[in-house]
């Protein structure tokens, strides 16, 4: 396990689609921090919860799920299908290791791909916009560690999503049918089943429950302490079912 591990983070550490994935992200965090500008003053901003301020912007950021499930398909493809690709898993198998070991592997090699992805996103906005239009709320540390927790809850919303794609790659083995059923199946129709959710208030409070709605959820909740580790159990949950299924 730990030679497997040592390969992973040296794999992630050189990888260049990863670090362009990230370079993006920061450019969008300011793309999306200038055209927030046009929203002030607005009678929409609050129709369209429009976010100003670092705080709230930072918030904001994590809320939006298509976001997190796109990240979740690219984290899996760099760390997951790649290695499908040029038989380097077919390779450790031949090694000796287990599936299991493999799988934890990559999904740990995974999480910390997909954290970085997502970080240049949340904290770029929030320097930006609060160059921009100010902090929000009195800057303190109380104030600051808030955020932590709820940016470590919405990474595993994201990665529980994700895990979805790691059952999906290790039982099919072809990159291009991975990538396009995990946008079918979690992007497109996560969207399609929230939008249904939405207009059938029994499905939409159990879908309010499960990694797909939460990220939202958890806003009208106000991030309180107990929901975000009730967010936290059910993700939790859903990881290790996944790589129980994948193994």
């Amino acid at each position: 396990m730990q030679n497997l591990l040592k390969a992973e983070l040296k794999k992630l550490f050189h990888s260049l689609p990863l670090k362009i994935a990230m370079t993006a992200m920061l450019a969008l965090s300011f793309v999306t921090a200038l055209s927030s500008m046009s929203y002030k003053g607005s009678p929409l901003r609050e129709e369209l919860e429009i976010a100003l301020g670092g705080y709230e912007a930072f918030l904001a950021s994590l809320r939006d799920t298509p976001l997190l499930i796109l990240l979740g398909i690219i984290a899996l493809g760099v760390v997951v299908c790649s290695d499908f690709d040029n038989r380097t898993i077919q390779a450790e198998i031949y090694a000796g290791h287990g599936r299991s070991q493999i799988v934890i592997s990559k999904f740990i090699a995974m999480s910390i791909g997909y954290t970085v992805l997502l970080l240049p996103y949340p904290v770029g906005r929030l320097v930006f916009q609060s160059a921009f239009y100010g902090f929000g709320p009195m800057v303190s540390a109380s104030t600051v560690f808030k955020l932590l927790p709820i940016f470590a809850v919405y990474v595993l919303i994201g990665l529980a999503l994700a895990s979805i794609g790691i059952l999906l790659a290790f039982t099919i083995r072809k990159t291009v049918v991975v990538i396009a059923s995990s946008i079918v199946l979690v992007l497109l129709g996560g969207n399609a089943l929230l939008s249904f959710g939405g207009s059938i208030p029994p499905l939409g409070d159990l879908l309010a429950k499960t990694p797909l709605g939460l990220g939202k959820w958890l806003f009208a909740m106000d991030y309180a302490a107990a929901d975000l580790w009730l967010a936290a159990a059910v993700c939790a949950a859903t990881i290790i079912l996944m790589c129980l299924l994948t193994s």
